[in-house]
């Protein structure tokens, strides 16, 4: 599965399992944790302009 949400980044990943599995999914369970990141790494994710890649 990892491969295929590369591939197409704008795909849900529940959509991906139903397809596959042939099963629906009801829930979604989602853990979010903020972090810091370094001027080196917020610059990795940002063009010259400073919007994102």
């Amino acid at each position: 599965m990892p491969e295929a949400a590369r591939e197409k980044p704008g795909t849900l990943i529940s959509s991906r399992a139903e397809a596959r599995y042939g099963r629906g999914v009801a829930e979604i369970q989602q853990d979010v944790h903020a972090v810091n990141f370094s001027q080196e790494m917020v610059d990795l994710f940002l063009d010259g302009d400073g919007q994102r890649c």
